[in-house]
This record gives C-alpha cells, structure tokens and sequence, in this order.
C-alpha cells in the first residue's frame, strides 16, 4: 500500500496530510499519511507527528518507537521527548518518562550558556 502511496506525493505533501487528518481527528489516516511520508523520506517531524497520532490511538508502543526514531533524527526536537515520556508514562514507565528526558542546555545544545 504504502508504494502506491509514493506515487501520490512527497515526504512533504504526506505529512501535511498527515496533519490535515489528525486536525480532523481521523488518527488513524492520519498514521497511514505519516507512514507514506517516512516511506518516502524519513524525517524527524514525520515519526513525531506519527507518534502523536498513536498517542491519541492509545498505542503508546508505536508511539515510543516513533518518538525515539524522530530523536535519533534530531536529537534538538523537544516535541519528540515530551511525545516519548507520554508514551513511556502511558506504558506505566513514568519514572523513565521523567528521566529520559535531556536537560536542554546540557545534553541538546552543550554549547549553550547555563
């Protein structure tokens, strides 16, 4: 399904209808458009916004695995953390929810004044 997909659009063009999904508050296309964006292109905001959309699903796995594959993208993205600590906390994980989570000037940005 998901190569039929690329033939529609760009990572880009998928994950804006992504967005126009989830704002409607259809989850579940609004996953399947995220997916067709990483098909094409994975990107930090693609597997964040994924995991929104999971969160909202209630599927906090999916939606911790997507929030640390948008880390690994882009370890600055704060979105992704606080979307990984939901997920974590959702799991029963909250004190790893509260850990996990990089003090900015430190871990993200170590040459930023304290």
């Amino acid at each position: 399904m998901v190569a039929s997909l690329l033939d529609a659009g760009s990572s880009e063009e998928w994950r804006e209808r992504g967005n126009a999904r989830f704002k409607a508050g259809d989850f579940a296309g609004a996953r399947e458009a995220y997916t067709a964006s990483i098909a094409a292109a994975p990107t930090c905001l693609a597997y964040a916004n994924r995991a929104m959309a999971a969160l909202k699903a209630n599927d906090a796995l999916a939606a911790d695995a997507d929030a640390t594959a948008a880390i690994g993208l882009d370890a600055t993205y704060l979105k992704a953390y606080q979307r990984r600590a939901a997920a974590r906390q959702l799991m029963g994980r909250s004190l790893e929810a509260c850990t996990r989570v990089p003090h900015l000037h430190h871990d993200v940005m170590p040459h930023a004044p304290l």
